[in-house]
């Protein structure tokens, strides 16, 4: 299975405003975007709709 990667937008001085945000998270939502996103990795455009739908 082919496993798909996760690019986050970098800013051109190096800054990386989505992996700030999601270090802002608290812990429960941080662990919640970690599995969602595994699930984005592993089964890219496969993932059913059901587990994508609903991020938080």
């Amino acid at each position: 299975m082919q496993e798909y990667a996760c690019i986050f937008y970098e800013t051109a001085d190096g800054r990386r405003p989505v992996e700030k945000f999601i270090e802002s998270l608290d812990v429960e939502t941080r662990d919640k975007f970690i599995i969602k996103q595994q699930l984005l990795q592993d089964f890219g455009p496969q993932l059913r709709p059901k587990k994508e739908e609903k991020i938080f």
